[in-house]
C-alpha cells in the first residue's frame, strides 16, 4: 500500500490490524498476511501550469502609482507600485 504523506502512512499502520481483517473476509485477499505502508515520492498531481495574472485598466493603474507617489518611500508606496505594474499599459509585451 502507498500514502502520499507521512501521517498517512503512520494512521494506515496504526490501522493494519482492522484491515487485514476486512481483507481476509474477501475471498482474493484471503491469503494475505500482512501490509506494508510505504510513503509515495511520486506527485499525486501531475503539475498545472499558471493562471495568467489579472490585469488593472490604466485608470486604475494610475491612482494606485499616485497614491505611491504620496506615500514616499516605504514598504505600501512599493506594495502600490507592484500592484500598478498589472495594468493593461504595462503588461502589452507579456504573454498572457
Amino acid at each position: 500500500m502507498c500514502a502520499d504523506h507521512a501521517t498517512t502512512a503512520s494512521q494506515l499502520r496504526y490501522l493494519q490490524k482492522i484491515l487485514l481483517q476486512q481483507l481476509k473476509q474477501h475471498t482474493e485477499f484471503n491469503s494475505v498476511q500482512r501490509l506494508r505502508i510505504l510513503i509515495s515520492t511520486a506527485s499525486p498531481c501531475p503539475p498545472t501550469s499558471a493562471k495568467p495574472l489579472p490585469t488593472l485598466s490604466e485608470n486604475a493603474a494610475k491612482h494606485l502609482q499616485e497614491m505611491a507617489d504620496s506615500l514616499e518611500n516605504s514598504e505600501l508606496s512599493g506594495g502600490f507600485r507592484r500592484l500598478a505594474s498589472y495594468s493593461h499599459k504595462n503588461r502589452k509585451g507579456t504573454n498572457e
